[in-house]
């Protein structure tokens, strides 16, 4: 009786590691896609900087003309 306690248990607690580990792969799927994601938005934000700072200096320039 003891023993088939124990087998359920353990049954259980590899059929909640197996659960652990799915969870696991799918948060790092999402988190390698979340750094992509944060890398291109960031590169956007750097080519808009730039052509905002060119704007401004081509608006200077024609204020002091």
């Amino acid at each position: 009786m003891e023993i088939h306690r124990l087998e359920k248990k353990i049954e259980a607690l590899i059929a909640y590691c197996r659960d652990l580990e799915s969870q696991n792969s799918f948060l790092e799927s999402e988190q390698n896609k979340l750094k992509k994601e944060r890398a291109s938005l960031v590169e956007k934000n750097r080519a808009a900087k730039t052509r905002l700072e060119l704007m401004i200096q081509q608006l200077k320039s024609l204020g002091d003309n």
